[in-house]
């Protein structure tokens, strides 16, 4: 917080045309405010990295702030002017595709802990948009930027301005957690709802699957019966001709078609 006093009072109130240069600065001194806390309250090895080069596939290049948990990046900062926000959600969803790629590499030399998804954060240093992303999905926390006013009124600690910016910076972690479970809880309802159609979807295929097995059945008993009764035309032919032969009513023992019948058929045509 006393970072962030000294230079409200070096450069004054932050509005939305200021400088690039005085955006940065107050930039730095929440991300670095909000680091702070964040490693009071875990214990994680947490640093910041300005200008930082990530290395992905389709792209590569620096970005503005990457934050890491020891040698893991966890989130990605884009740092833009008010009129240039639409342009940092994108070069910061590309900087998250690229960082988790290097993310994935480390982990194939190290076998370290595996990050499943980063965070990112599109800033005009007064407002703080949340992203959550995870391989072929980014998410925002919220419709709303989270506002944080810079103004002069906040150096006097006994001012409205003041405690409200305390509160901003004391809850930005927060804010970044909340929005990230938040984004979290909607894609795990949202994998519920695809699991339930997949289970209905598997009922309907097992349904199918069994009138397929019962057609078959029938199909299969419907031949077998149709093989016996040429079975059987097939002995009432043998007896007859056994009977032109013979002269006689000789006892027949019925036997199964062989060779498919081929020396049968001769015999038909001999004694025809």
């Amino acid at each position: 917080m006393a970072e962030i006093l000294v230079r409200l009072k070096n450069y004054g109130t932050l509005v939305v045309d200021s400088l690039e240069a005085m955006r940065n600065e107050y930039v730095v001194a929440i991300l670095h405010s909000a680091i702070n806390i964040t490693r009071d309250a875990t214990g994680k090895e947490l640093s910041m990295r300005p200008e930082y080069e990530v290395i992905g596939e389709e792209s590569s290049g620096r970005v503005d702030y990457a934050i890491k948990d020891a040698e893991n990046l966890i989130c990605i900062t884009e740092d833009k002017p008010q009129r240039n926000v639409i342009e940092g959600f994108a070069q910061n969803i590309k900087q998250l595709e690229s960082s988790y790629e290097t993310n994935k590499r480390k982990r194939k030399r190290d076998d370290g802990d595996d990050f499943d998804y980063l965070y990112g954060i599109v800033t005009t240093a007064r407002d703080w948009h949340f992203l959550l992303y995870t391989p072929g999905r980014i998410s925002q926390g919220s419709k709303l930027p989270l506002s944080i006013e810079f103004s002069e009124d906040a150096l006097d600690k006994k001012s409205p301005e003041y405690q409200t910016l305390c509160n901003a910076i004391l809850h930005l972690p927060r804010n970044i957690e909340f929005s990230c479970m938040k984004i979290l809880s909607i894609m795990s309802s949202n994998l519920e709802v695809l699991i339930t159609e997949l289970e209905a979807k598997k009922t309907d295929e097992k349904a199918k699957l069994e009138a397929l097995e019962a057609r078959i059945l029938k199909l299969e008993h419907d031949q077998a019966e149709r093989e016996v009764k040429k079975n059987r035309k097939f002995q009432t032919r043998c007896i007859q001709i056994a009977k032109e032969i013979l002269k006689e009513e000789p006892i027949i023992e019925y036997r199964p078609p062989f060779l498919n019948g081929l020396e049968l058929d001769a015999f038909f045509q001999k004694y025809r």
